[in-house]
């Protein structure tokens, strides 16, 4: 006689405050997605599906403008700095070892970084942590749920230099509007 028992899938839904909660900087954390917004503003969107790698359903999606920036600087022992909020300068970065790597202007709706490239196995460091963001010694990681394998996954890889790793089936896409992608 056997006994067959169906697993429910573990879900999340989760949203994790960056700084002051009073300025709704925030992650949204569900099923497949994890958005970063700065107050109204979606800055990006992660979504992962192992089960379906179709360009629609794994990446990064945002509706800001990249540039090439030498980012740098002393920062906060945290992964994500808010230096600036205040109604004409809305200005966060992503850190990595405590140092300030990518340079994202919510104003002016650009994201700056030392590079942006697609990651070969040795180069793209994959965490299972269950936080939005984690900050690791040499590299800052961008984490999603995905609904697949139950467990979390490494959408980008910030190292000590700046450069923004991702999977080669991880790719970044540029939108218009938020509405190309929700």
């Amino acid at each position: 006689m056997s006994i067959l028992q169906q697993m429910t899938p573990p879900t999340i839904s989760e949203t994790v405050y960056v700084g002051t909660t009073g300025n709704n900087i925030r992650y949204e954390m569900a099923p497949g997605i994890t958005d970063f917004y700065g107050d109204t503003v979606l800055i990006w969107r992660l979504r992962y599906d192992s089960a379906d790698c179709a360009p629609e359903n794994v990446g990064v999606w945002t509706t800001f403008g990249f540039r090439q920036a030498a980012v740098s600087g002393a920062s906060t022992t945290d992964p994500v700095e808010v230096a600036s909020w205040t109604t004409g300068d809305k200005t966060l970065y992503v850190n990595v070892n405590d140092v300030r790597r990518i340079d994202i202007d919510v104003t002016n709706t650009t994201i700056g970084c030392a590079a942006m490239r697609v990651s070969d196995t040795a180069t793209m460091v994959d965490s299972y942590s269950s936080a939005p963001i984690e900050d690791s010694t040499w590299h800052t990681e961008l984490q999603v749920w995905d609904i697949a394998s139950w467990d979390f996954r490494t959408g980008g890889s910030l190292d000590t230099s700046g450069i923004l790793y991702t999977e080669s089936n991880f790719t970044w896409h540029q939108r218009a509007t938020t509405g190309a992608f929700l």
